[in-house]
């Protein structure tokens, strides 16, 4: 089995999921058919995000990308001071509990912290990701992730991500 290694500024090309902190609100789920009226190509998005990372709280401030196209649900949220990044990018048929790492082609996740990358996809790191609810106008969940460090960046060791909740929703050009 060849490893894949994606590099830092391919990233950024690569659609990607990010997960945080959500209560889940009182609505009732929907199909996947519904779901193609989250946005294709990516948008910006709005919502919570949080997690722990290795212990420390971590609350996105910026949901850069988020998108639904072909199954597939893209998720970048960042926070600041310091930058760290974490993208999800999971093959999806709507609510349910999805496995990353080994053995899990569809899936794939990043933190980065700096020029430092870690990750679990199809061949290394582990989690899961929970989503609760996918409503034509957002998704909400919980997961929690173990990463390792990608070659060729300053990474070393693995991360754990634990505690992460979400609610997302697409922040649209009108401001709704």
């Amino acid at each position: 089995m060849k490893r894949h290694i994606i590099g830092l500024s391919q990233l950024l090309l690569v659609k990607f999921i990010i997960l945080g902190l959500v209560i889940l609100p009182a609505c009732s789920l929907f199909s996947p058919a519904s779901l193609p009226s989250i946005p294709s190509p990516p948008t910006p998005g709005k919502g919570n995000m949080t997690a722990l990372i290795d212990g420390n709280v971590w609350t996105a401030t910026s949901i850069p990308t988020f998108s639904y196209s072909n199954n597939t649900l893209s998720i970048i949220a960042k926070s600041s001071n310091p930058v760290i990044t974490i993208a999800l990018t999971v093959e999806t048929g709507g609510p349910g509990t999805y496995s990353i790492g080994p053995q899990s082609p569809g899936t794939n996740t990043v933190i980065t912290i700096g020029s430092s990358v870690w990750q679990a996809d199809g061949f290394t790191g582990s989690g899961t990701i929970t989503f609760k609810g996918m409503t034509p106008r957002g998704v909400l969940g919980t997961f929690s992730l173990t990463v390792t460090a990608v070659p060729n960046t300053p990474a070393t060791g693995t991360k754990t991500i634990t505690d992460g909740v979400f609610n997302i929703t697409p922040s649209l050009p009108n401001g709704r």
